[in-house]
């Protein structure tokens, strides 16, 4: 029984997961062109801490979504339904940040 209910769990977050890592992929790549191009900053003091100690936008973000994500896993496991719309939220969110960032580009 319980081997059925994680598996449903997990089969039930498939999407939100791809679409939260699709838009946490497209918040990166539009960041770091924004940046290369001069065009934007890194409004997060957090993110610009690590590209400024030179550890790189890249990990500092995937480090971000693997918390996310194991966070989710966790919530999952009692409250599978809870963790689907904490994704879907942060995946709303996520690309909120990224139009935000687009429409402020210098």
């Amino acid at each position: 029984m319980r081997v059925q209910r994680a598996k449903k769990s997990t089969e039930m977050l498939r999407l939100p997961i791809t679409l939260f890592v699709l838009a946490s992929a497209v918040d990166l790549r539009v960041t770091q062109v924004l940046l290369q191009h001069g065009l934007g900053w890194e409004a997060n003091p957090v993110a610009r801490a690590w590209i400024d100690a030179g550890y790189g936008l890249t990990i500092y973000k995937a480090l971000i979504v693997s918390g996310v994500l194991f966070c989710a896993w966790l919530l999952a496991r009692r409250r599978p339904k809870m963790a689907e719309g904490g994704l879907f939220a942060g995946t709303l969110l996520t690309l909120a940040i990224v139009l935000a960032g687009l429409l402020t580009v210098r």
